[in-house]
């Protein structure tokens, strides 16, 4: 994994090498399970990943999954009864042994819920069947002492053990984890309503709706200070080493937001919840592209031993993990869904996306899934300013009718692309879309966008650079 992030050119062969050189090892360790085949199938399905392999990366990290549960490593009970000529691998006392293969079951379970996103794959690994504490805070890790951590809640397990007041407790990770749940439920969820009955949709969703919002705003409630979404947060993030860590926990919040509010059957339920569910997606998406200006904007400190090894750049990387490569092209998919074509307005939009793409461009460096994302995204920025150009003038909003992605392979269960014809303006989710924006428009003041004009792009620069040239007006 160190090869993805170096600066030397031959990162890509070294990589490679030393893959080769952990598949031999874990060859000849198979059917052996130890700490460190759990933790090499897990470091080599990530690196896989990273690299753009899906199918080794899934096959690997599930392979991980499966040392991890054969080990037992979802049971508290069984890590706190190794027996005690059990060797202290890496020069830990027992105490910091069981909290390190605590976070080894962790990260084979955030890598199960993560390696394929919204793609309707299936997880290994139950929240039912995971008794085990969350991660305790670094430093009671790295000073090996006994964890004080509550229990993972798994909705089965006594309440009693569970204690969402232990906050000097529990580490960072902990509420990764609690989000990453609530994430892969929401999704799983999403796929089997997806097959559910017609005259029965609108109740279950409404059922997991609510859920869901219940259990995020619980998360949020119990998020100590230091961690919540703010400016101040944001930058002591970035100074103390931690800003994609910080950045990835509340991409995931506002993602798994835009996706219970965007991914429903709409002509199975009522006006008043489509509304709903548009206005509610909108303000995560600008809620999270708040968050990324900031990233982007801020003013990078000073290089240092925390800071990142790519020199090359005007400062350190800030965001390398994967997941805000995801949540920035759900971002731009809502919000070049629909938008005004205020000249000032639109300047305002087209700087929110410019900060998406150069925060994304820092991911791509490490990923190929957010290389991918990068050029999807910075198309769709193109086609869209390259229409405005061309045929913006007295329009007062554009309306797209292609998404960006697909997940499940149903367009029907898209709130926001859900009918891209015209005829449908004033009856489909489309009026519902523009209300929320604030727009009152007939037809002939709509730019509508087909497949054809979001596939072609006739700016080399596209984004703000192309904004300099921009003039058109608008009816009042």
């Amino acid at each position: 994994m160190a090869s993805i992030f170096s600066n030397r050119d031959s990162r890509k062969s070294d990589g490679a090498l030393f893959a080769r050189t952990a598949r031999y090892a874990i060859e000849k360790n198979h059917g052996q399970f130890t700490l460190q085949l759990a933790q090499s199938r897990i470091l080599i399905g990530l690196y896989y990943f990273a690299a753009g392999d899906a199918t080794q990366a899934w096959d690997y990290g599930g392979a991980g999954v499966r040392v991890t549960t054969g080990l037992k490593m979802n049971l508290e009970q069984a890590i706190g009864q190794m027996e005690h000529d059990t060797p202290l691998d890496y020069g830990f006392n027992r105490q910091a042994l069981e909290e390190c293969y605590r976070r080894t079951f962790w990260c084979a379970f955030i890598t199960d819920r993560f390696n394929g996103y919204a793609t309707g794959l299936l997880c290994i690994l139950q929240k039912e069947d995971i008794f085990l504490r969350l991660p305790c805070d670094d430093h009671r890790y790295e000073q090996q002492l006994q964890t004080e951590a509550p229990h993972f809640d798994n909705g089965i397990i006594d309440k009693r053990l569970v204690n969402p007041l232990a906050h000097a407790t529990k580490g960072f990770m902990a509420y990764l984890i609690t989000l990453a749940t609530i994430w892969n439920d929401m999704l799983a969820e999403a796929y089997r309503l997806k097959h559910q009955a017609s005259e029965d949709y609108a109740e279950a969703y409404e059922r997991r709706y609510q859920k869901t919002y219940s259990r995020l705003e619980s998360w949020q409630r119990e998020l100590p200070p230091r961690y919540r979404l703010n400016v101040e947060n944001t930058i002591v993030s970035v100074h103390d080493g931690n800003a994609s860590m910080f950045s990835s926990m509340h991409c995931l919040y506002h993602t798994t937001g835009m996706i219970l509010n965007r991914r429903v059957r709409h002509t199975c339920l009522p006006a008043a919840s489509i509304d709903r569910n548009v206005r509610k997606a909108l303000h995560h998406a600008q809620q999270l592209l708040s968050m990324i200006q900031t990233f982007h904007e801020m003013p990078h400190p000073e290089h240092s031993s925390t800071s990142h090894p790519h020199q090359e750049l005007s400062g350190p990387v800030l965001i390398s993990t994967p997941f805000n490569g995801y949540g920035i092209m759900n971002v731009i998919d809502i919000t070049s869904a629909t938008g005004s074509l205020d000249a000032a307005s639109f300047r305002d939009t087209l700087e929110c996306w410019n900060s998406a793409l150069a925060v994304l461009k820092q991911v791509a460096r490490f990923w190929d899934s957010a290389k991918r994302q990068k050029r999807t995204v910075k198309k769709r920025v193109q086609a869209i300013v390259s229409c405005v150009l061309a045929r913006g003038q007295g329009k007062l909003a554009w309306i797209a009718g292609t998404p960006l992605e697909t997940p499940f392979n149903a367009l029907d269960l898209d709130l926001f692309y859900s009918h891209p014809s015209s005829s449908l303006l004033k009856t489909g989710p489309n009026r519902i879309l523009a209300a929320a924006l604030g727009m009152k428009a007939d037809e002939s003041q709509i730019l509508f966008l087909e497949d054809e004009d979001l596939r072609r792009s006739s700016l080399d620069g596209g984004g703000m650079g192309a904004m300099h040239d921009l003039r058109f007006t608008v009816p009042t």
